[in-house]
């Protein structure tokens, strides 16, 4: 059994998981802006990557940090821009694709009946608590009243 500086077994998918995330942001990249290689790749995914998620409005300034790095690698504004937006665009859709997929495949394989899960519950259940126990009114004056949470049309579900 192959067994890291961490103590981990290497043949568990931890660390094929943890590599291929790795890879898996290099791809779009790849694709999206023809002519950079992957180390460039790899060099301006960490370092945007860093930046984005260590400093305030990181995002906004990690984008500028992706421009500089393409910029530095010799690439046009105008491939930079189109580079960009056609990784933003894929990304969302996968963001928001993905679970419609888990959905399908949930009902294809016949897993998607029965009982919601248990973080389902709770999460709805909890909703439904803070709801009561807030009282919120519509205009100033007007009596608070509970089981509505605070103007939300759906309201709180009654048991």
């Amino acid at each position: 059994m192959l067994v890291a500086y961490t103590g981990y077994p290497l043949d568990q998918p931890g660390p094929a998981a943890a590599v291929w995330n790795l890879v898996s942001y290099l791809l779009p990249q790849l694709v999206a802006l023809p002519g950079l290689t992957p180390r460039q790749a790899v060099i301006e995914s960490h370092t945007s990557t860093a930046v984005g998620n260590l400093l305030p409005a990181g995002q906004a300034v990690g984008l500028g940090v992706t421009y500089r790095f393409y910029s530095s690698f010799g690439f046009p504004p105008s491939q930079i821009a189109q580079s960009l937006l056609i990784q933003g665009v894929w990304n969302s859709f996968v963001k928001l694709g993905m679970p419609i997929v888990a959905l399908g495949l949930l009902v294809l394989t016949g897993q998607a009946a029965g009982e919601p899960p248990a973080g389902a519950l709770a999460g709805s259940s909890s909703r439904n608590s803070a709801c009561r126990s807030r009282p919120c009114s519509r205009s100033i004056g007007a009596p608070p009243r509970r089981g509505r949470c605070c103007g939300s049309p759906a309201g709180c579900s009654s048991r």
